[in-house]
């Protein structure tokens, strides 16, 4: 299951890689045919997109957090105190999810740490 988010994650930064070139592309066509395009406000925000996108490639990549990696802390945290399945389920809710799996990968470490920081 981790390596589908890898891969779609690596298919997602290889089709703005390839917008950004096709871009770069056009732009270098129409300067040296002397004519400049409009640049739309869609077009603003997609490069824009695009440049965060590389400025977050050269951050350290953090390794996807697993279903066992959840379900593991929050087996302990149920086992410490009962009253906390209650309290994850509340997290749970509050991310949106039915359940640990069904978690996004861009919000599982967030609840991990609300479910460690259970007293």
């Amino acid at each position: 299951m981790a390596k589908m988010s890898e891969l779609d994650m690596i298919v997602k930064e290889l089709r703005a890689a390839a917008q950004a070139i096709i871009t770069a592309a056009d732009n270098f066509a129409a300067f040296f045919s002397g004519k400049l395009p409009e640049v739309s406000e869609a077009q603003e925000s997609q490069e824009s997109q695009t440049s965060e996108n590389e400025v977050g490639m050269n951050e350290p990549e953090v390794a996807p957090i697993t279903n066992d990696e959840l379900l593991e802390v929050c087996r302990a945290k149920t086992a410490a105190n009962k009253a906390h399945t209650k309290t994850i389920k509340t997290i749970l809710g509050k991310y949106d999810s039915p359940n640990v799996t069904a978690l996004p990968q861009e919000k599982r470490a967030a609840f991990k740490a609300e479910v460690e920081a259970l007293k």
